[in-house]
């Protein structure tokens, strides 16, 4: 008897084991990952890498072409809709101040977001995608404006966002290229990868 009950007890963990392992491929099938970690070849050197500035707000983490990249992350909430997360990088400080080096900006994101992946635009008004910016500056003075590269893999995946208390979590990967480039430290390529976005915690 107990090896009748053994037998069954067996037979029921295996089938279980494998409907389980069937839901997680259809699931996978239905909701294929957004944004994962990316295999890097670029072996671009020389060009700069901005400070993280204080990251009293949020923080960014991931890699910028292929060396690691933080930056300071900033949320401005435009209406009952839509909000804007920007992340900063900054100059080395001079006399007593870090002027913004750098500017990504993720812009309309809906508030109602939570949980969803976008493809990532540079059309302004764009109603299934988040419309990107990014720019190399000194303060309010442009240097070099960047636009999306829509040729490749560019996703925001939005983990969460509490639009009460602000706090964002989301991926991100996006590849821009120059209007010009100013090299080695300006670059006309840039990638971003395995790039985690955390604000307000």
């Amino acid at each position: 008897m107990r090896n009748v009950i053994l037998n069954v007890v067996l037979f029921l963990s295996v089938l279980l084991t494998v409907a389980c392992e069937k839901e997680n491929k259809k699931s996978q099938e239905i909701y294929p990952p957004c944004v994962g970690l990316e295999e890097n070849s670029d072996t671009l050197t020389g060009f700069v890498v901005f400070e993280k500035g204080e990251q009293e707000f949020g923080y960014v983490k991931g890699t910028k072409i292929n060396k690691p990249y933080e930056a300071s992350t900033f949320i401005n909430i435009f209406s009952d809709s839509v909000f804007k997360l920007t992340m900063v990088g900054y100059w080395p400080e001079y006399k007593g101040h870090s002027a913004e080096a750098e500017r990504l900006g993720l812009n309309n994101i809906p508030i109602e977001s939570a949980e969803k992946c976008y493809s990532l635009t540079n059309t302004k008004n764009s109603k299934d995608s988040i419309n990107v910016s990014y720019i190399i500056v000194n303060d309010d003075v442009g240097i070099l404006l960047y636009k999306l590269d829509e040729s490749a893999d560019n996703k925001l995946e939005i983990i969460s966002f509490d639009k009460t208390t602000q706090k964002f979590k989301a991926r991100l990967k996006a590849s821009f290229i120059g209007e010009k480039e100013y090299l080695p430290d300006l670059p006309k390529h840039v990638r971003f990868i395995d790039t985690y976005i955390e604000h307000g915690y």
